[in-house]
Order: structure tokens, then sequence, then C-alpha cells
């Protein structure tokens, strides 16, 4: 009977024990979690971390307009000296061109223009913004220069070379032909027109209007799909150079 005593007392001695460690084990990491609280807490009102995270959200670059970079003038590691990019936008494109010092004289501000490029066929409008009042002269043109402002960026990309066309006037139900398939004098236009029996034959012509391609014509006579002579003076053309080919014959 005594040593069954004995044996209870051991295990509730024990048991004691065992509960106080595991209660002086909870109390350290009580306290332990108390010291890292304080130490957080201090660190957060921290002169130094309050200019650290100034100095970071300082560090953001962030640009007064929107649009998109074309040019990064930086690299990782680098020290940026003056500008680092250069962001430009895409929705509202300025287009430059040259013109010609003869035909400036009929570019005016707001004048529309088709605007094609060397990758598609798709044509997009946009309207003379500006017409400079003094010529330019680099090594390959000289002109006048025109800012274009185009109403549509879908297939064009900053810095690529494009054609633009600027329309003078504009007709509808016009008869055009070449610029070369017209002579003029006195009486007025002629073209030549192929007749039933394949040969081609005078007609005289009213020029309306022309510009560095076509010219426009009328008359009772003129109406489409007339079969015109693409160059009026074709025949002298042809004695000409039949003419230059037989003295140089001789002259062998």
């Amino acid at each position: 009977m005594t040593e069954a005593k004995n044996r209870l007392d051991n295990s509730k001695n024990d048991r004691d024990k065992m509960i106080k460690s595991e209660d002086k084990n909870i109390q350290d990491l009580n306290l332990q979690a108390l010291d890292a609280k304080k130490k957080w807490e201090t660190y957060n009102g921290c002169d130094a971390l309050k200019e650290l995270d100034k100095k970071m959200e300082e560090s953001v670059l962030k640009a007064e307009t929107s649009g998109k970079i074309t040019e990064l003038k930086v690299t990782v590691g680098s020290v940026p000296k003056e500008s680092i990019a250069t962001i430009e936008s895409v929705d509202k494109l300025i287009m430059e061109a040259t013109v010609q010092a003869y035909d400036i004289a009929k570019v005016k501000e707001g004048q529309k223009v088709i605007i094609t490029n060397s990758t598609n066929d798709k044509q997009v409008e946009g309207t003379i913004l500006r017409v400079s009042p003094t010529a330019t002269t680099s090594e390959n043109t000289s002109g006048f220069l025109v800012q274009i402002k185009v109403s549509a960026s879908d297939n064009l990309y900053v810095g690529t070379k494009v054609n633009g066309e600027i329309i003078i006037s504009e007709k509808q139900n016009v008869l055009t032909v070449p610029k070369d398939a017209v002579f003029q004098d006195d009486e007025g236009g002629h073209i030549k027109v192929q007749g039933e029996d394949g040969e081609f034959k005078d007609m005289l012509v009213t020029v309306v209007e022309q510009n560095e391609f076509f010219v426009e014509i009328s008359g009772k006579d003129v109406k489409e799909g007339l079969e015109v002579l693409a160059v009026y003076e074709w025949d002298n053309l042809v004695n000409n150079q039949r003419d230059k080919i037989e003295a140089e014959d001789n002259v062998q």
C-alpha cells in the first residue's frame, strides 16, 4: 500500500514540474512578443526610416503627360545625366512635310491631306495645321515646311516616313487625262483619241484645271471611256529618236 502511494505522489510531482515548465515557456514567448512589438514601434517611428520611405517615393518617375516611351536613354545601373527617356503622344500625331516653292501659293491652313505609308495601302486623313512663312534648305530638299494634324494614327508610327497628297480642290464627276496627253495652243487644248479604225485623231477640248499629273478636260465630244494617247506628241518623240539613231549610225 505504501509503495503504491509513493508512486502516485511521484507521478503528481512530475506532472506539476511539467506544468510549471510549460507555463514558463509560454511566459518567455509572451515576453519575446512584447519585446518584438516594442522594437517594431520604435523602428516605425524612427526618423531615418521615414526619410528612407520619403526618398523611395521620390525616386519613382512620373511623366507630366501621357504617351509612349519612344526612346530610352539609360540602362540598369547607369547614372542619369539629363533626360532619361522620350515620351511622345501617339493619339495626336503631327506630320511634317516640305512643299516646293512653285506649289506653296496653293497651300493653305485647313486643307485636307491624304496620308499613306510604305507598309500598307490604307489611307489616313489629315489637316494642314501650319504653313511656314519662310523657306528652308537642307542637304536633300528645299521648300516650305508644312505641319499636318493626323486625324487617326492606327496605321502610322512615330518616326516613320509617309507620303501626303494635299487636296487643293475637290470636284465630283469630272473627266481627267494625264498631263502629257494634252497639247495646248491658241485654239485651246488638244488630245488624240483612238477612232473605230484604230487611228488616233485630234480632238479639241477645254482645259478646266490641272495639277502636276492630271488635266481636267471638258467638251461636247468628251466622254468617259475614250481611248486617249498618253503622250500627245508621241509621233514627234518617235521621229526624233529615229533621227537620232540614224545620225549615230551615219557617224559610225
